[in-house]
């Protein structure tokens, strides 16, 4: 009988099934293995005992190791050098800044690849015409030789600009078939999001106005300074526009072909490339690639703010209605210059528009602020992203200097 006893209190204690233990004691456990404390007596304070030579196990809840610091070694060996641990990226963010920078990267290359190209192709133009006119002519005559060629020849090339224009605009457009592919003939013109009410047409008018009245008081404010260094904004502007709007075709290109090629090419192509970054970013970034496109640095600050408007409707609308709003800007600015008269009937409705323009601001800021978080960047710091560029950075830089020089 005691022989039997001894047995039984020498053997091991036995694991009791799943499901037999009573409610709230801890199950018998092997010989040699510490007892579970029972639910809720065992504190996140009171660590179980750990092997000599390991580290200590954090309480449950609390990180590993705090932001900065060094892991913890085991016994005897050399502790790990010093340096700041970064936290861990997300890799879809990652790959987000990959693909915003590599398409901040293609627009500038685009840009500047249209600009050269206009400009090539328009001086190319511009030389054919006049030779082929001297030649058919026979200007090349000795009667023609000295002043009277040089006269001719000027005029020629005055005369072909607003042909060059046209054509060279329409021929470069095809670079941004690099960016965009097919699209840039599909969904990039015919995309349409809403139809826009009467109201908002409205609206958007009385903001291109606002802007216009705005750039006359910059006008006026600036133009003493400029004055020191005799230089007239006035003057720069119908410079560059005057051998354009001296033809009709050069009318033609200023209030019809420049409106629809450049919409196409800023708010098809570049805006809607950079819209999966956000349409924010896309808005601003495509008008500020539109403003120093115009070089000239007072009409580029002009261009800016003014291709914010029609980014905006091309983003919101479709890019007919951005097509409608540039081709009537222009407009008014050739109508501007018919007489005294015109211009003080528009100045009227720039003062109206400024006026309303403010009203509006006000009355729908609750909107505006619902827009732009509806339009805020896919991801942080992407504005600081793109104009850390050195893409960006150097097309701002050239796009400046040229702009200073033909001042």
């Amino acid at each position: 009988m005691n022989n039997n006893q001894d047995n039984t209190t020498s053997q091991p204690p036995i694991q009791q099934p799943y499901g037999q233990e009573s409610y709230g004691q801890p199950p018998l456990q092997p010989y040699a293995q510490p007892p579970l404390q029972p639910f809720g007596q065992n504190p996140y304070s009171q660590l179980p005992a750990q092997p000599y030579g390991q580290p200590p196990v954090q309480p449950f809840g609390q990180p590993l190791q705090q932001y900065g610091q060094l892991p913890l070694q085991p016994y005897g060996q050399p502790p790990m050098q010093s340096y700041a641990l970064q936290p861990p990226h997300d890799h879809a963010t990652v790959a987000a800044r990959r693909s915003l920078r590599r398409d901040v990267r293609s627009v500038c290359l685009t840009v500047a690849g249209f600009v050269a190209l206009i400009t090539v192709v328009s001086s190319l133009i511009m030389v054919a015409y006049t030779l082929v006119v001297m030649i058919i002519e026979g200007s090349f005559d000795q009667a023609f030789i000295g002043n009277s060629l040089e006269v001719r020849m000027a005029e020629l090339t005055l005369e072909s600009t607003g042909l060059a224009s046209c054509l060279a605009i329409i021929i470069s457009s095809a670079v941004f078939f690099i960016i965009r592919g097919k699209r840039f003939v599909t969904t990039d013109i015919s995309t349409r999001r809403e139809t826009p009410t009467f109201f908002m047409l409205m609206s958007l008018v009385a903001l291109m106005f606002a802007v216009q009245f705005f750039m006359v008081l910059l006008n006026l404010a600036i133009q003493p300074l400029l004055d020191q260094i005799d230089v007239s904004t006035t003057d720069t502007l119908e410079n560059a526009m005057g051998s354009i709007l001296s033809t009709p075709i050069g009318l033609l290109y200023v209030m019809l072909i420049g409106p629809v090629f450049e919409e196409i090419a800023f708010r098809g192509a570049v805006m809607r490339k950079l819209e999966p970054h956000g349409a924010n970013f896309a808005i601003v970034v495509s008008s500020l690639l539109f403003g120093l496109y115009h070089i000239i640095l007072f009409q580029a600050f002009f261009a800016f703010l003014i291709g914010l408007i029609f980014a905006y409707t091309a983003g919101r609308f479709s890019l007919k209605w951005a097509m409608v709003l540039h081709i009537l800007n222009n407009l008014l600015a050739c109508a501007s210059g018919i007489s005294e008269e015109v211009g003080t009937v528009l100045m009227m409705l720039y003062l109206l528009g400024f006026v309303l323009s403010i009203a509006l601001l006000i009355v729908k800021r609750d909107v505006l602020k619902a827009q732009k978080l509806a339009g805020a960047p896919a991801f942080p710091r992407v504005f600081k992203i793109s104009f850390s560029s050195p893409w960006l950075i150097a097309f701002i830089a050239v796009f400046l200097v040229f702009g200073v020089l033909v001042l």
